[in-house]
């Protein structure tokens, strides 16, 4: 009677509420997975930048079956950040040959400046204090020579990197527009 439908009923209701929070489970499974699968790109993306950030300049967005050989939006900004990532390293490696060359150059005539100087101070005779200054003149155009093309090369880049970044800015402006 009465007693075995209740019976079939709260079995049925317990088989109901079993299989709904296995479904829940296996939705919040498969989300989690699909999830993890779409927000990968993005987290190799991050990573790579926060290597370059602590000075690991060789850091790349990885190309084999990683974020850069995709074809959509993601691929497209992770082979963006490789090409920045080549530029800046570039950059980088040039500046600091840029610097290393300058320091030698510069090296050189303000040892020969601080030898004369030396040199000068322990002589008395008038020939050798005017060959002192005669060097000491030679070595100081020398380093400002050098400060020139130094402040002109830092000019010349400034230069070459102004019409881009006005590019841009406009082009970020008519696309506000």
């Amino acid at each position: 009677g009465p007693a075995y439908g209740r019976d079939i009923l709260t079995s049925v209701a317990r088989g109901w509420l079993a299989a709904g929070l296995l479904a829940v489970l296996l939705a919040s499974l498969a989300g989690w997975l699909v999830a993890g699968r779409i927000t990968a790109p993005i987290h190799a993306l991050a990573q790579t930048a926060s290597r370059m950030a602590e000075g690991d300049l060789a850091a790349r967005v990885p190309d084999a079956g990683g974020p850069a050989t995709s074809q959509d939006e993601l691929g497209q900004m992770a082979r963006a950040f490789n090409r920045m990532a080549d530029q800046v390293e570039s950059t980088i490696v040039t500046l600091r040959q840029f610097v290393a060359d300058a320091a030698h150059q510069m090296h050189t005539p303000l040892t020969a400046l601080r030898t004369n100087l030396e040199l000068a101070a322990g002589a008395g005779d008038a020939a050798t204090l005017q060959a002192a200054a005669e060097a000491h003149a030679h070595a100081a155009r020398v380093v400002f020579e050098a400060v020139r093309r130094l402040r002109r090369g830092r000019s010349l880049a400034a230069g070459a990197r102004a019409p881009q970044h006005r590019a841009h800015a406009r082009h970020q402006l008519t696309r506000r527009e």
